[in-house]
């Protein structure tokens, strides 16, 4: 879910069903031959899905029916069980019963998801989300590299952290530029791979460090790796050369989802640390924001969580690489209408930060990891049978045995 500082510089991340490879393995390929059906932005998916509601009436019909006959069968089962003194059989998390009947998940994601385990199985290495490939494209700036500016610019009573070298993140094939690398942390080196890591392939997390130790640094270093940036003024051209380049080649776009008073702050940062076209997603200029994104005329759009609940028709008929949900504990109530609107965000990489992924039940930490991969995480019914219940007796037991002491003392 998140990491604590120190430790390796490597990732930990474990993705279920993926065989990490080597960096050498992982060779920059430009995923040229990604579907179209995946690139075209998916609006016609989405579009069949928010027309769905005929047949999604059928199903959840016939769901309830088979529900419903489960449920007797299963009553008629415990009460053999009781009659025969036979203890509760527990319940394994993530049995495949779990998810039989669940309709939450948008068929637009599953669809998305089926294309690139397809592609990922067909296609390998170049069917992954690995950073765009610049070998074709000229640069006329690569004859007065010295003369570049690079970011961030910060004062120089700040200290840097290593030497002025590129980090490379050697189970996504991702590169961090020297220029950002310097001023990193161990541990937010390990961060910044761990986002890299999700991106390449697809999957949800959250990163959950506390507050100050530099979350908006690490998704803006993992950024720069996602884009294969340099750090340097170069990096403000290569959207305008892919989209240039014959055949156009895969560049991806992100979605940032924040709380009204980080927007300005968000794009400040970003800029502070590398060279982007993001913009602000909010006001009267949304029409020709989205148009530019959907045209792929923007590398980054920042919103507001409010702004996209009221606004999620039109922003999910572009098929997001990435959604970046900042002070992700917002979502925590799954039965909330922003929840309900952010889990119908087209993206199949969803990343959560929060300093508090658990602020007063362990259900909420349910509800996040649901949002970040849909159903890897069964039904909140096995979570709190499987997880919340055995935490919360062991509190309540070890709660009691610290105050048996005293109990003991009083009654002598």
């Amino acid at each position: 879910m998140g990491h604590s500082p120190g430790g390796s510089t490597d990732s930990d991340a474990e993705i279920a069903g993926v065989r990490y490879k080597s960096e050498d393995d992982l060779k920059r390929k430009r995923p040229a031959s990604i579907s179209s059906d995946e690139e075209n932005g998916g609006k016609e998916a989405y579009e069949n899905w928010k027309n769905r509601k005929k047949i999604q009436r059928k199903k959840t019909s016939e769901s309830k029916k088979k529900l419903a006959a489960k449920a007797k069968v299963s009553a008629e089962r415990r009460k053999r069980a009781k009659e025969n003194g036979e203890e509760k059989p527990e319940r394994i998390w993530g049995q495949e019963s779990d998810y039989e009947g669940d309709d939450t998940i948008p068929e637009y994601i599953i669809q998305r998801r089926k294309t690139f385990d397809r592609n990922q199985q067909t296609l390998h290495e170049a069917g992954l989300r690995l950073p765009p490939t610049y070998d074709d494209i000229e640069f006329s700036d690569e004859e007065r590299l010295e003369e570049l500016e690079e970011r961030p610019v910060l004062p120089p009573t700040i200290d840097t952290s290593r030497p002025y070298k590129d980090i490379s993140l050697p189970h996504s094939a991702g590169i961090i530029p020297a220029s950002i690398a310097r001023y990193l942390r161990d541990y937010q080196v390990e961060g910044t791979a761990f986002l890299h890591e999700l991106f390449v392939y697809q999957r949800g997390g959250i990163l959950g460090d506390d507050m100050g130790l530099g979350k908006t640094v690490q998704t803006a270093a993992f950024l720069a790796a996602a884009y294969g940036k340099t750090g340097d003024q170069r990096d403000y051209k290569r959207m305008r050369k892919m989209r240039r380049s014959k055949p156009k080649d895969w560049y991806p776009r992100v979605l940032i989802i924040c709380p009204t008073s980080l927007m300005e702050n968000w794009q400040n940062e970003l800029n502070r640390w590398g060279f982007w076209h993001t913009d602000i997603y909010h006001g009267n200029t949304k029409e020709a924001i989205l148009q530019a994104a959907q045209s792929g005329r923007l590398e980054v759009m920042i919103t507001t969580y409010a702004t996209y609940r009221l606004a999620k028709d039109e922003l999910n008929t572009v098929a997001w690489d990435c959604v970046i949900a900042d002070e992700c504990h917002i979502i925590k109530e799954r039965s909330s209408a922003i929840t309900q609107a952010m889990n119908e965000v087209n993206a199949l990489c969803r990343i959560g930060l929060t300093g508090t992924a658990i602020q007063n039940k362990y259900e909420e930490l349910w509800t996040l990891l649901n949002w970040t991969n849909p159903g890897r995480f069964g039904p909140i019914s096995t979570w709190v049978s499987s997880i919340c219940n055995p935490l919360r007796k062991g509190q309540s037991y070890v709660f009691l045995h610290s105050k048996l002491p005293l109990l003991t003392q009083n009654q002598s």
